[in-house]
């Protein structure tokens, strides 16, 4: 009798944690400054190149829960799939609201919708390289967004790209939270990589 009172008790009190978790998220997500840049805050910038990883501050608060675990500025990347124009290749959950929490392809402007800061990293690889990455990852178009420690999530579609078509080195973060437990890959490992370059970093106001 005394065990199951101890359950209850536990439970009781683990729900309210989630619904002052949810509370607190709402609040975030009002406070946030929602508003909406275009590509022309990049000026005259034309430098992308196939492959390229483009990450992001995002504007929501998923974006500063992101921040906060990985003590980094960057909360989500994808991929250059195009140049001409810029298209890019994310796993997203709520980019577009007909294609929810899956990979789709964005417009740079689009992208940068949902944006405070940006920034432009570039492996040296071959033409040919690039074009093999872009391949693979497109190959992911339309799978479903899972954010778990074994899931599929943004940098999962880059490190899964690059497999077996140039090795990158990247350290895992583990998470010890409710319901997120275990070992993931966050934006930060892949924009602190120093085989990568970086080509721009902006911020806008």
């Amino acid at each position: 009798m005394e065990d199951r009172k101890n359950l209850k008790s536990k439970v009781l009190w683990l729900f309210l944690l989630l619904i002052v978790f949810v509370l607190v998220l709402v609040f975030l997500q009002k406070s946030i400054d929602t508003r909406a840049y275009s590509n022309k805050n990049l000026g005259d910038f034309k430098d992308f190149s196939l492959a390229d990883l483009i990450f992001r501050q995002g504007i929501g608060y998923d974006s500063l829960v992101i921040q906060e675990l990985s003590q980094s500025k960057y909360s989500h990347l994808g991929l250059i799939i195009s140049t001409d124009p810029v298209l890019i290749l994310h796993a997203t959950t709520d980019d577009d609201p007909l294609k929810s929490d899956q990979v789709l392809v964005s417009s740079l402007e689009d992208f940068l919708s949902l944006s405070k800061s940006i920034a432009l990293k570039r492996y040296d690889l071959s033409d040919e390289q690039k074009k093999l990455i872009v391949k693979k990852a497109l190959q992911k178009e339309g799978e479903k967004f899972v954010l778990r420690a074994d899931g599929f999530y943004c940098t999962s579609l880059i490190e899964q790209a690059f497999e077996d078509i140039y090795t990158l080195k990247l350290n895992k973060t583990k998470l010890d939270i409710p319901f997120l437990s275990g070992e993931y890959l966050l934006p930060k490992s892949l924009f602190e990589d120093e085989k990568s370059l970086l080509i721009l970093e902006r911020t806008f106001n």
